[in-house]
């Protein structure tokens, strides 16, 4: 069935439920088709558990170069209404996306502000501690043994991070890292939300970052929101609401990417022998180029949508005005006109341009640096001192 004045859903659809939750290899196959034959295709609405449609349809976008295009093009595409592939209210999604529901002038100008928190000075300090912690976990692991290595490893560098960052008391973190988890995962069956209990969740992440910049207000520390208390942009601070947004859109962000990417390389690394012996062979050599490597294997964020603002054409076809338009990152990655062989990991790949952290433009993660450093170090620590460490296959 088709929409007014739209061709009819593509025959490789992105949206059922059993897309995202079957085989990896089954999604790579879908892509490969898209891109080799319709890189912009009409999908039909995402569907929930039971197969019901929770949202509009939209444009799919899986080539390399149009997922680099759109998302650069702010003005055809915006992210003012909406960056979320469901039809979030806007006024709702903004509550805990913060800058990233933004356009420019307005986004640049956050944007500038936020990013102060990450120069050079900042970043070569938390490098320091990000040893340090590594170092910690690793330590814990071997006292530990055999686990579950996503929550007991993946998950802890991150969640030290952001924690460190926004400020958040040790003996809150891991409460508001399952606060964001059941944010991030509300379609997912396990956590059972509905919209009623998304919001709950988004209220409590909400009150905590409330609770922890009215203390900053008082007495301000080193932290992040410390410093989106005490500065202000175009000569006025931020209001307290725009602090709480930034707080929660850093605990669910600074939680969740580092995670999936650390949990996919390190399967990737067990999955392919012959690149972890090449990568141990001179570890400070070749970390790099592996790093980036992690990062387009391990794509964390599958998809982020855009809002046509006019009739615009991509690749001959037309686009119309408000049509949602998302942006597949994990295909783009896969790209065989970008990169050679592209379902082989690959840690001496030259010329690894992958959109892992959003192909660029004015949405380009803000912590990237960062990212890249939390993963040179926790591999260092994990593969040096527990070379022969396996994992098994994901639930």
């Amino acid at each position: 069935m088709s929409t007014s004045g739209k061709p009819a859903y593509d025959p490789v659809s992105l949206s059922a439920f059993d897309f995202w939750s079957g085989p990896p290899s089954h999604r790579e196959d879908a892509f490969a088709i898209l891109r080799r034959e319709r890189p912009v295709s009409w999908q039909r609405p995402p569907e929930d558990e039971q197969g019901k449609e929770r949202a509009r349809p939209y444009w799919a976008i899986v080539k390399h170069q149009d997922v680099c295009e759109v998302g650069r093009d702010f003005t055809s595409f915006c992210s003012g209404e909406g960056v979320q592939i469901d039809d979030v209210p806007i006024e709702i999604e903004r509550r805990f996306v913060s800058f990233l529901d933004m356009d420019p002038p307005r986004h640049t100008q956050f944007r500038s502000l936020v990013q102060r928190a990450f120069g050079p000075r900042q970043i070569t300090r938390m490098e320091a501690a990000l040893q340090r912690q590594s170092t910690v976990i690793v330590d814990r692991l071997l006292e530990r043994g055999p686990c579950d290595f996503v929550a007991h490893v993946s998950m802890e560098l991150p969640l030290w991070t952001v924690s460190e960052l926004m400020g958040v008391p040790e003996q809150d973190r891991r409460h508001l890292a399952s606060v964001a988890n059941r944010i991030a995962g509300r379609t997912d069956p396990e956590y059972g939300m509905d919209a009623q209990a998304v919001m709950s969740c988004v209220e409590e992440l909400e009150n905590a970052g409330r609770i922890l910049a009215k203390e900053r207000m008082k007495q301000s520390g080193e932290d992040l929101l410390s410093y989106l208390v005490q500065e202000g942009m175009d000569g006025a601070k931020l209001t307290l609401d725009e602090v709480v947004s930034t707080f929660v859109v850093f605990i669910m962000g600074g939680n969740d990417n580092v995670r999936h990417t650390t949990s996919a390389a390190m399967k990737a690394l067990c999955d392919f022998p012959d690149q972890r012996k090449l990568l141990m062979s001179d570890f400070n050599v070749h970390a790099k180029k592996a790093i980036e490597e992690f990062l387009r294997w391990g794509t964390t964020t599958p998809t982020m949508r855009r809002t046509a603002t006019c009739d615009v054409t991509v690749r001959g076809v037309e686009i119309k005005k408000g049509d949602k338009v998302v942006l597949f990152f994990s295909s783009a990655n896969r790209d065989e006109e970008v990169f050679s062989a592209p379902t082989q990991f690959d840690i001496m790949r030259d010329s690894n341009r992958h959109v892992a952290f959003g192909g660029g433009g004015p949405h380009f993660c803000i912590g990237a640096p960062l990212v890249r450093i939390q993963l040179r170090t926790l591999f260092n620590e994990l593969l040096h001192r527990i070379p022969e460490l396996d994992v098994g296959e994901p639930e």
